[in-house]
């Protein structure tokens, strides 16, 4: 038996799971830009060993060490973890002596190609937890990434308030606490959609303590969750839109400021 993470970077799931019999056909790649760190954790039970390589799409294979995290009842927690070095289309294979593979099909390429198209979703955990390993020995957390195709819109903040009023004996309002705050709304998948267990993933992403949508904190917002949106009849892919909160602190990098500040004064302003 196997148990992928649903934490991983990639899934190994087939597309028998994600579309019907009668539904357009389509295929999706996950993307990665050059310089993704892509970890893969996994559950197998005692003397079920796995090995793990990368095949790129010449037929180049690359070994990738398959790390044992921890060992829980008859289980054995591991993980696999490698970068994404090179453009192009790679196949990520877990498998064993006697045969048997499991496998995941993946896309990189130049961050410049995708930094206007996609985020990466950068999370970790307070604690192990969800069959998943955050902790590293020292203490340290595990980082995990996932890059979705989307982003976050302007145009779809909400200006929200918190606030608590009376009313006194001439019926006058009196405020007497208020907190302003904005939601984003994350939307995966472009005009052509993305698969529904990728909307699953980010949902589940979003029930850990430490979330980063390109290296900005951000948590979900109440209890929202990924909402499905149809793009077309019998079409296998969606887009879900996700309320989120970063704050919306005005903050700057003041030595940045410093920097670009022109300091040539004029004797004859003072």
């Amino acid at each position: 038996m196997l148990i992928i993470s649903k934490y991983s970077s990639l899934y190994f799931g087939k597309e028998e799971t994600w579309q019907s019999p009668f539904d357009m056909k389509h295929f999706f790649c996950p993307r990665f830009a050059v310089g993704d760190e892509l970890r893969i954790q996994f559950s197998s039970r005692l003397g079920f060993s796995l090995q793990a390589k990368v095949i790129d799409e010449d037929g180049v294979d690359t070994d990738v060490s398959v790390e044992l995290l921890k060992t829980i009842n008859e289980f054995n927690m591991c993980e696999a973890v490698f970068t994404a070095s090179a453009e192009g289309r790679y196949t990520f294979y877990l498998y064993n002596n006697t045969g048997n593979s499991f496998s995941s099909k993946f896309q990189v390429l130049p961050l410049e190609k995708l930094k206007d198209n996609t985020v990466l979703l950068t999370y970790t955990h307070r604690r192990d937890e969800y069959d998943t390993i955050f902790k590293n020995p020292n203490g340290t957390n595990k980082m995990f990434n996932f890059r979705v195709d989307g982003g976050l819109y302007p145009g779809d903040r909400v200006l929200n308030l918190d606030n608590e009023t009376f009313r006194d004996q001439r019926f006058d309002l009196h405020e007497i606490s208020a907190e302003a705050y904005e939601t984003s709304v994350l939307t995966v998948g472009l005009s052509t959609g993305v698969p529904v267990w990728v909307g699953n993933r980010v949902n589940h992403i979003f029930n850990l303590s430490d979330i980063m949508i390109d290296s900005v904190p951000c948590v979900r917002s109440e209890k929202s969750t990924p909402e499905l949106n149809r793009i077309s009849n019998c079409y296998p892919l969606y887009v879900f839109k996700l309320e989120v909160e970063m704050g919306d602190k005005e903050q700057f990098n003041l030595i940045y400021l410093l920097s670009t500040f022109d300091f040539t004064f004029n004797e004859t302003f003072f």
